[in-house]
């Protein structure tokens, strides 16, 4: 009587301005507040009278009909078989609310509504949602809009500048890292652990060392809070007898994370772990062998 759930074959999501439509559309019988009419009629009859009969439900030779809603083209807007029924017009439903609309198989989709007192509290949350969003925004109600896309504007200047001023750090620490270059089974190797450094971060200090370091097989580790971020090259003339992705693949592994790539590139990632320290302190002999 207050929620309901509803699938039907679409192969598309229902737009926002179709939930709208839909909403309105139902809103408008519920307001019209037409009486409901019950009857019973064999199977045949009611597939005459166009009432709808859902795909899979089995019905005996005997069918309960509700007819509903405004008249057009002398059928009721609503005709269809039902067991029960907790209204007696349709006004008595109240205010109907959809919650959701998704997928949930192949062309099939799912659209989720409340109705009467649960359909008020949906809306009021909402509202109360906006107040609060006002409220930290210190904006009038009719500002919401407004100083959120200013928000969202300046945070996006902001996350250029970072990005800007990350790749410029990066050049300055791929200087650094120069100093701890080694050779390892006859190939000029950087291994080197970076600390609050992401994945996007790791790669551009990588791309940083790159450019100073060519002839050279590469591995990063950057630590983010609880994770790891994994990136490997390989120089062409290495690529023979090592590869990146099985590089990635050996940490990942031991780590208990995923990964790989391309023999001169490639990528991972791990969770941080008491096995860490160790398991890239062992990564030299393991490139030996």
């Amino acid at each position: 009587s207050d929620v309901l759930r509803f699938d039907f074959a679409n192969d598309q999501p229902v737009s926002f301005e179709q939930l709208q439509q839909i909403e309105r559309l139902v809103n408008a019988e519920v307001i019209a507040n037409t009486a409901v009419t019950t009857e019973l009629l064999d199977i045949d009859t009611a597939k005459a009278k166009g009432a709808m009969m859902l795909f899979g439900e089995k019905y005996g030779e005997e069918v309960r009909v509700l007819s509903m809603g405004s008249v057009i083209e002398e059928k009721n807007f609503s005709i269809e078989l039902c067991g029960g029924i907790h209204v007696k017009r349709t006004g008595d439903i109240g205010l109907f609310k959809i919650t959701s609309e998704g997928g949930v198989a192949a062309g099939v989709r799912r659209i989720e509504a409340v109705t009467g007192s649960k359909a008020l509290e949906v809306v009021q949350k909402a509202e109360t949602d906006i107040q609060t969003i006002n409220g930290l925004l210190k904006a009038q109600k009719d500002q919401t809009v407004e100083k959120v896309e200013a928000i969202v504007e300046t945070a996006s200047s902001l996350q250029k500048q970072i990005e800007q001023l990350n790749q410029k750090l990066a050049s300055f620490q791929a200087a650094d890292l120069l100093d701890q270059v080694k050779e390892i089974a006859g190939r000029q190797t950087l291994i080197t652990t970076v600390q609050g450094l992401d994945a996007k971060s790791l790669r551009n200090l990588h791309d940083s060392v790159k450019s100073k370091l060519e002839d050279a097989v590469i591995i990063l580790a950057g630590v983010d809070g609880d994770k790891v971020s994994l990136i490997a090259s390989v120089a062409k003339q290495y690529a023979a007898t090592l590869k990146a992705g099985d590089i990635i693949k050996h940490l990942a592994q031991e780590l208990g994370g995923k990964g790989g790539g391309k023999p001169d590139l490639a990528q991972g990632g791990a969770p941080l772990n008491e096995k860490f320290d160790q398991v890239m302190a062992a990564l030299p002999a393991w490139l030996e062998q």
